[in-house]
């Protein structure tokens, strides 16, 4: 797929076939993730390819969306604010996370693959679910698959001039 077609195709999706996503495909997403840039290359984040059906239906528990556990893979994002660079003292984990998140998610796409980003989840209990080590912490799930459903329409709720401005 086209990189501008990638762009245009990706979605939000909540629903997924439950065909497991092979592992070849998990590492191509994967190494999405390795040429993701981070703040002095500090690469503060870790994260885990989660397959087992008990475990994502455990992980589904401790989100307020209860879709993810039809998904066939999570992957949970690990951040570690410490190991991040710092501006005016304040962390930049959560930037760096955002980009690399997104490049999975736009390898994930041109795989075939859709998702949903999911933050809001107990984030203790998922450390606990996933053995999160001391010092890191689960920012992020992806639930990934093959989409059972088509994307609605996209709409923009703002206009492009709104969203961009050239400044001369």
């Amino acid at each position: 797929m086209e990189f501008h077609e990638v762009l245009a195709a990706r979605r939000s999706i909540r629903a997924w076939r439950p065909d497991p996503v092979p592992p070849e495909v998990l590492e191509k997403i994967g190494s999405a993730a390795l040429n993701a840039p981070s703040a002095c290359n500090l690469q503060p984040y870790r994260f885990l390819v989660v397959t087992r059906a008990g475990l994502i239906r455990q992980l589904n528990d401790v989100t307020r969306q209860k879709f993810i556990g039809q998904a066939p893979a999570v992957i949970a994002a690990l951040g570690n604010a410490d190991g991040a660079w710092h501006r005016d003292g304040h962390s930049l984990m959560e930037f760096d996370l955002g980009i690399v998140m997104e490049h999975i998610m736009l390898a994930a796409v041109a795989e075939g693959l859709s998702g949903c980003y999911i933050g809001a989840f107990d984030v203790k209990a998922a450390d606990r679910l996933l053995n999160v080590p001391a010092g890191w912490t689960t920012f992020m799930l992806l639930p990934l698959g093959y989409a059972s459903e088509g994307p609605r329409p996209f709409v923009r709720s703002r206009s492009g001039s709104a969203l961009w401005e050239t400044v001369k």
